[in-house]
């Protein structure tokens, strides 16, 4: 999926939601680009999605309920890069094709800004680990934005728990 994505964004010039699912489609049904041939690591979250988008034409297809993943956030990040509102705009966009629920929503832009202040050449003293986003609702999420987790021990309890997880 993140071959699909990345070509998406180069093609497109940009983000477009109906071709990214259309990609998506042809590498689940005909494993295009996949190096194997054939589609392979697909989860029922996305199956549905794409189920759904075929149904519909809706390229805004995921589902809004948990639990959810993102495994090709990169791509996104990059496209939109350096512009913050681009990069954060193009990971919520690409993160509800196939996987709505909000938390999910707010774990990829907060990812999509921590990426972007890595690229940005930001160190580990200028909390390159931290997100500055408004809006978030999520109680785990906005721990993870505030890089709460830096200060934790080993054997610590990372607080309230993803949906899902």
């Amino acid at each position: 999926m993140a071959i699909c994505l990345a070509q998406s964004l180069l093609h497109r010039d940009g983000f477009d939601a109906t071709d990214q699912m259309n990609r998506y489609l042809n590498w689940w049904r005909w494993g295009y680009p996949s190096p194997t041939g054939e589609c392979f690591d697909i989860g029922m979250t996305v199956q549905d999605a794409l189920r759904r988008f075929t149904a519909t034409g809706e390229p805004i297809a995921g589902a809004t309920s948990p639990p959810c993943s993102r495994k090709w956030l990169t791509d996104a990040t990059r496209a939109g890069y350096p512009d913050l509102s681009d990069v954060l705009q193009y990971a919520r966009l690409s993160s509800k094709t196939t996987h709505g629920a909000a938390e999910a929503v707010e774990c990829c832009s907060v990812l999509a800004e921590i990426i972007a202040n890595a690229l940005s050449g930001m160190d580990s003293n200028s909390n390159v680990l931290s997100a500055t986003q408004d809006g978030l609702t999520s109680s785990a999420v906005i721990s993870i934005a505030q890089a709460d987790y830096v200060s934790k021990s080993i054997n610590a309890s990372f607080g309230p728990k993803l949906a899902g997880l």
